[in-house]
């Protein structure tokens, strides 16, 4: 997609606007960016980078960023106008490459802006649903389910689950399982990941019979934070209804969760099941030290 069909598309699907019409230098939104560009560039006098600039004016660089696509949609309209040159185009590039995080596709660090807006092709959001499990196990299953429904944040982007299973009692018609399950929360733009977020949590989960034989979710315990963590979950490590406790099973929640290598690769297997089933054969996540975290075709 070329620039400017690539500009007007995001306009027209951020801001609703028509394709073809162009920002009002004296709109709001314009307006306000125009003044907090001025500020950053007022001070200090003669940095040799824009570095300086931003660090002495971080609260009016910040409040551009607040102000989401709206801002990128401005600026971008800037750069496709030829308005974005000298300091003003280096401090909106940074900008711009702030707020398109991992939808910016152009990773040499040393182009202009003017070069670097040249290049820019905005990556789309690909979305997809959360991770289905399609294994028989009923006990897994239920587990699949509810760290589905309890981690869920569409909004944010896809949730993949993956359970350590301890253990499940069954007690008077109730079901008490045992589990620590990772969970994360990715976006994906074109063939590249990001994580949003993720947990790594152990939880005793109880199910209910109902009269046709299904089990519905009674109680959720998870783990607690600090000091409580390693009591909470001897706390929980119990029969579902006589309460009588489980031996050794807290202990090896506990000793498990020093060395996680095993939902860590279940996680990469899910993630992967969960993009070929959804039609996609290429996609790579790159932590923030620049290290490929996960790649499909280290599956092929």
């Amino acid at each position: 997609m070329g620039n400017a069909e690539t500009l007007k598309s995001l306009i027209d699907r951020v801001a609703n606007l028509p394709i073809g019409e162009s920002y009002d230098l004296n709109s709001t939104t314009g307006n306000k960016i125009e003044q907090y560009l001025e500020t950053i560039m007022s001070s200090p006098e003669e940095a040799s980078s824009p570095y300086p600039y931003i660090q002495a004016h971080q609260n009016e660089y910040e409040s551009i960023l607040k102000m989401g696509d709206e801002a990128l949609d401005y600026m971008l309209s800037q750069f496709e106008s030829g308005n974005a040159g000298g300091l003003r185009g280096v401090i909106m590039m940074q900008l711009c490459k702030d707020l398109l995080g991992d939808r910016n596709n152009v990773n040499d660090q040393t182009l202009t802006p003017r070069e670097w807006y040249k290049a820019l092709s905005i990556r789309e959001e690909i979305e997809l649903p959360d991770f289905e499990y399609d294994g028989n196990d009923s006990v897994e299953k239920l587990i699949y389910a509810t760290e589905i429904e309890k981690n869920s944040q569409p909004q944010r982007g896809f949730t993949i689950v993956a359970p350590k299973i301890f253990g499940s009692y069954e007690e008077d018609g109730l079901l008490k399982v045992f589990v620590t399950t990772f969970s994360a929360t990715y976006k994906l733009y074109d063939n590249v990941l990001n994580e949003v977020g993720g947990s790594v949590i152990p939880s005793a989960i109880t199910y209910k019979k109902d009269e046709n034989g299904n089990y519905i979710l009674k109680e959720y315990e998870q783990a607690q934070d600090g000091t409580y963590f390693v009591p909470s979950i001897r706390e929980f490590c119990t029969m579902p209804v006589s309460g009588k406790e489980i031996s050794g099973l807290a202990d090896q929640i506990l000793h498990h969760y020093g060395n996680r290598d095993d939902i860590r690769n279940l996680q990469w297997e899910n993630l992967y099941k969960h993009l070929k089933a959804n039609g996609i054969n290429d996609a790579t996540l790159i932590n923030p030290f620049g290290d490929v975290e996960f790649s499909m075709s280290n599956f092929r």
